[in-house]
Protein backbone atom coordinates (compact mmCIF):
# COMPACT_ATOMS: atom_id res chain seq x y z
CA UNK A 1 0.00 0.00 0.00
CA UNK A 2 1.39 3.50 -1.13
CA UNK A 3 1.83 5.65 1.75
CA UNK A 4 -0.53 8.84 0.68
CA UNK A 5 -1.47 10.82 -2.20
CA UNK A 6 -3.05 14.41 -2.41
CA UNK A 7 -6.34 16.05 -3.46
CA UNK A 8 -6.61 19.71 -4.25
CA UNK A 9 -9.74 21.30 -3.98
CA UNK A 10 -10.80 25.04 -4.44
CA UNK A 11 -14.22 26.05 -3.03
CA UNK A 12 -14.28 29.79 -3.76
CA UNK A 13 -12.83 29.79 -7.12
CA UNK A 14 -15.40 31.33 -9.29
CA UNK A 15 -17.81 34.52 -9.06
CA UNK A 16 -20.35 32.96 -11.67
CA UNK A 17 -23.93 33.26 -11.29
CA UNK A 18 -26.14 31.21 -13.02
CA UNK A 19 -28.57 32.61 -15.83
CA UNK A 20 -31.35 31.45 -13.77
CA UNK A 21 -30.51 33.89 -10.21
CA UNK A 22 -29.16 36.88 -12.46
CA UNK A 23 -32.07 38.75 -11.03
CA UNK A 24 -30.88 38.40 -7.41
CA UNK A 25 -28.41 40.64 -7.87
CA UNK A 26 -29.71 43.48 -10.55
CA UNK A 27 -29.38 46.21 -7.63
CA UNK A 28 -25.95 45.29 -6.66
CA UNK A 29 -24.01 43.63 -9.07
CA UNK A 30 -20.80 45.20 -8.62
CA UNK A 31 -20.10 43.20 -5.62
CA UNK A 32 -19.64 40.26 -7.59
CA UNK A 33 -16.13 41.23 -9.11
CA UNK A 34 -15.03 41.58 -5.00
CA UNK A 35 -13.67 39.01 -2.81
CA UNK A 36 -17.54 38.83 -1.31
CA UNK A 37 -18.10 36.68 -4.41
CA UNK A 38 -15.01 34.36 -4.48
CA UNK A 39 -11.69 33.79 -4.09
CA UNK A 40 -9.83 36.17 -6.44
CA UNK A 41 -6.91 34.30 -7.72
CA UNK A 42 -7.51 31.52 -5.45
CA UNK A 43 -8.33 28.88 -8.60
CA UNK A 44 -5.04 29.60 -10.90
CA UNK A 45 -2.86 28.74 -8.04
CA UNK A 46 -4.57 25.62 -7.46
CA UNK A 47 -4.25 24.76 -11.29
CA UNK A 48 -0.41 25.46 -10.26
CA UNK A 49 -0.30 23.97 -7.33
CA UNK A 50 -2.17 20.46 -8.38
CA UNK A 51 -0.23 19.92 -11.54
CA UNK A 52 3.05 19.80 -9.14
CA UNK A 53 1.68 17.52 -6.83
CA UNK A 54 0.24 15.21 -9.41
CA UNK A 55 -2.96 15.69 -8.23
CA UNK A 56 -7.32 15.74 -9.19
CA UNK A 57 -8.24 18.97 -8.67
CA UNK A 58 -11.98 19.90 -7.66
CA UNK A 59 -13.39 23.45 -7.21
CA UNK A 60 -16.57 24.87 -8.01
CA UNK A 61 -17.30 28.37 -10.04
CA UNK A 62 -20.45 29.18 -8.61
CA UNK A 63 -20.20 32.70 -6.77
CA UNK A 64 -20.68 32.04 -2.64
CA UNK A 65 -22.95 34.81 -2.75
CA UNK A 66 -25.14 31.98 -4.11
CA UNK A 67 -24.29 29.28 -1.63
CA UNK A 68 -21.12 28.78 0.17
CA UNK A 69 -19.43 25.13 -0.36
CA UNK A 70 -17.30 25.78 2.32
CA UNK A 71 -20.08 25.94 4.84
CA UNK A 72 -22.13 23.53 7.09
CA UNK A 73 -25.11 23.00 6.46
CA UNK A 74 -26.64 24.78 9.74
CA UNK A 75 -24.56 27.58 9.29
CA UNK A 76 -25.56 31.24 9.02
CA UNK A 77 -22.99 31.55 6.68
CA UNK A 78 -24.25 29.02 3.92
CA UNK A 79 -26.31 31.40 2.29
CA UNK A 80 -25.76 35.24 1.33
CA UNK A 81 -28.00 38.14 1.94
CA UNK A 82 -29.01 38.06 -1.81
CA UNK A 83 -30.39 33.57 -1.07
CA UNK A 84 -30.86 33.58 2.53
CA UNK A 85 -34.42 35.28 2.41
CA UNK A 86 -35.48 32.73 -0.58
CA UNK A 87 -38.38 30.45 -0.44
CA UNK A 88 -37.30 27.13 0.71
CA UNK A 89 -37.79 25.45 -2.54
CA UNK A 90 -35.03 27.76 -4.06
CA UNK A 91 -32.59 26.83 -1.43
CA UNK A 92 -33.34 22.92 -1.73
CA UNK A 93 -32.22 23.82 -5.70
CA UNK A 94 -29.20 25.74 -4.57
CA UNK A 95 -27.86 23.00 -2.00
CA UNK A 96 -28.57 20.13 -4.34
CA UNK A 97 -27.22 21.32 -7.32
CA UNK A 98 -24.05 23.34 -6.69
CA UNK A 99 -23.10 22.54 -2.23
CA UNK A 100 -23.81 18.81 -2.56
CA UNK A 101 -22.87 18.07 -5.68
CA UNK A 102 -19.04 19.40 -5.10
CA UNK A 103 -19.03 18.30 -1.63
CA UNK A 104 -19.63 14.90 -2.84
CA UNK A 105 -17.45 14.59 -5.89
CA UNK A 106 -14.80 15.64 -2.85
CA UNK A 107 -15.92 12.74 -0.39
CA UNK A 108 -15.54 10.43 -3.54
CA UNK A 109 -12.29 11.57 -3.99
CA UNK A 110 -11.18 11.42 -0.36
CA UNK A 111 -13.14 7.87 -0.23
CA UNK A 112 -10.97 6.19 -3.07
CA UNK A 113 -7.86 7.54 -2.05
CA UNK A 114 -7.79 5.88 1.42
CA UNK A 115 -8.76 2.68 -0.20
CA UNK A 116 -4.82 2.63 -1.68
CA UNK A 117 -2.67 4.79 0.62
CA UNK A 118 -2.32 5.44 3.97
CA UNK A 119 -3.23 8.87 3.99
CA UNK A 120 -4.81 11.33 1.63
CA UNK A 121 -3.60 14.95 1.80
CA UNK A 122 -5.74 17.14 1.11
CA UNK A 123 -4.89 20.50 0.09
CA UNK A 124 -7.74 22.97 -0.01
CA UNK A 125 -6.58 26.75 -1.60
CA UNK A 126 -7.56 29.70 -0.49
CA UNK A 127 -7.30 33.25 -0.82
CA UNK A 128 -8.14 36.57 1.76
CA UNK A 129 -8.46 40.23 1.54
CA UNK A 130 -6.07 42.25 2.21
CA UNK A 131 -8.42 44.36 4.82
CA UNK A 132 -11.74 43.13 6.76
CA UNK A 133 -13.70 45.39 8.61
CA UNK A 134 -11.44 47.90 8.99
CA UNK A 135 -8.33 45.85 9.88
CA UNK A 136 -5.56 45.28 7.68
CA UNK A 137 -4.41 42.18 7.48
CA UNK A 138 -0.45 41.80 7.67
CA UNK A 139 0.64 38.19 7.36
CA UNK A 140 1.26 36.96 3.43
CA UNK A 141 0.24 33.30 3.83
CA UNK A 142 -1.48 31.32 6.50
CA UNK A 143 -1.04 27.41 6.93
CA UNK A 144 -4.49 26.02 8.62
CA UNK A 145 -4.76 22.91 10.11
CA UNK A 146 -6.48 21.29 13.41
CA UNK A 147 -4.18 21.52 16.08
CA UNK A 148 -5.07 18.15 17.82
CA UNK A 149 -3.59 15.88 14.56
CA UNK A 150 0.02 15.67 14.94
CA UNK A 151 0.08 14.88 11.07
CA UNK A 152 -1.82 18.02 10.34
CA UNK A 153 0.92 20.31 12.65
CA UNK A 154 4.17 18.19 11.38
CA UNK A 155 2.98 18.58 7.35
CA UNK A 156 2.92 22.25 8.08
CA UNK A 157 5.71 22.64 10.04
CA UNK A 158 7.67 21.10 6.74
CA UNK A 159 5.59 23.27 4.50
CA UNK A 160 6.21 26.48 6.20
CA UNK A 161 9.88 25.35 6.61
CA UNK A 162 10.54 24.84 3.05
CA UNK A 163 8.21 27.74 1.60
CA UNK A 164 9.99 30.40 3.55
CA UNK A 165 13.03 29.08 2.40
CA UNK A 166 12.08 29.08 -1.62
CA UNK A 167 9.78 32.33 -1.14
CA UNK A 168 11.23 34.27 2.47
CA UNK A 169 7.57 35.97 2.92
CA UNK A 170 5.06 36.12 6.62
CA UNK A 171 4.14 33.05 6.83
CA UNK A 172 1.63 32.25 10.33
CA UNK A 173 -0.39 29.20 11.12
CA UNK A 174 -4.05 29.05 12.03
CA UNK A 175 -4.62 32.53 10.60
CA UNK A 176 -6.10 34.65 9.36
CA UNK A 177 -8.74 31.76 10.63
CA UNK A 178 -8.81 28.58 12.29
CA UNK A 179 -7.82 25.74 11.35
CA UNK A 180 -10.77 23.96 13.03
CA UNK A 181 -13.59 26.56 12.16
CA UNK A 182 -16.25 25.79 9.97
CA UNK A 183 -15.15 24.11 6.69
CA UNK A 184 -14.88 20.99 4.53
CA UNK A 185 -12.04 20.07 6.02
CA UNK A 186 -13.39 20.12 9.44
CA UNK A 187 -16.47 18.01 7.89
CA UNK A 188 -14.10 15.34 6.29
CA UNK A 189 -11.77 14.95 9.65
CA UNK A 190 -14.65 13.80 11.03
CA UNK A 191 -15.82 11.46 9.07
CA UNK A 192 -12.06 10.16 8.01
CA UNK A 193 -10.18 10.81 11.18
CA UNK A 194 -6.07 9.46 11.42
CA UNK A 195 -6.66 8.37 7.49
CA UNK A 196 -7.34 11.98 6.13
CA UNK A 197 -5.03 14.94 6.64
CA UNK A 198 -6.39 18.06 5.62
CA UNK A 199 -4.88 22.03 5.23
CA UNK A 200 -5.61 24.89 4.47
CA UNK A 201 -3.54 27.11 1.88
CA UNK A 202 -4.91 30.89 2.38
CA UNK A 203 -3.30 33.64 0.70
CA UNK A 204 -3.15 37.46 0.52
CA UNK A 205 -4.46 38.66 -2.56
CA UNK A 206 -2.49 41.55 -2.13
CA UNK A 207 0.45 39.41 -3.48
CA UNK A 208 -1.99 37.99 -6.78
CA UNK A 209 -2.36 42.38 -7.41
CA UNK A 210 1.22 42.45 -7.59
CA UNK A 211 1.42 41.13 -10.61
CA UNK A 212 0.94 37.48 -12.43
CA UNK A 213 4.77 36.93 -12.22
CA UNK A 214 4.52 37.09 -8.63
CA UNK A 215 1.45 35.10 -8.02
CA UNK A 216 3.21 32.46 -10.69
CA UNK A 217 6.17 31.97 -9.09
CA UNK A 218 4.63 31.70 -5.35
CA UNK A 219 1.97 29.21 -6.58
CA UNK A 220 4.96 27.34 -7.57
CA UNK A 221 6.62 27.40 -4.64
CA UNK A 222 3.98 26.30 -2.60
CA UNK A 223 3.55 23.54 -4.41
CA UNK A 224 6.78 22.25 -4.16
CA UNK A 225 7.04 23.40 -0.60
CA UNK A 226 4.18 20.71 0.07
CA UNK A 227 5.43 18.23 -2.57
CA UNK A 228 8.40 17.85 -0.18
CA UNK A 229 6.71 18.46 3.08
CA UNK A 230 4.52 15.19 1.91
CA UNK A 231 7.78 12.90 1.14
CA UNK A 232 8.78 13.25 4.74
CA UNK A 233 5.13 11.95 5.77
Amino acid sequence: MAKNTCIVTCEHAGNYIPRKFVELFSEEYEIVATHAAYDIGALSMAIIIANILQAPLLYTKVTRLIVDCNRSMGSDELFSKFTKNSNSDLKKELIQRYYTKHRHTIEQAVIKAIQHHTYVVHVAVHSFTPQLNGFKRYCDIGLLYDQCCPVEQQLCKSIKETLFALHPLRIAYNYPYRGCGDGVTVWLRKQYGDRYCGIEVEVNQDLYFQGNHLWRQLSKNIGQAIKRAMATM
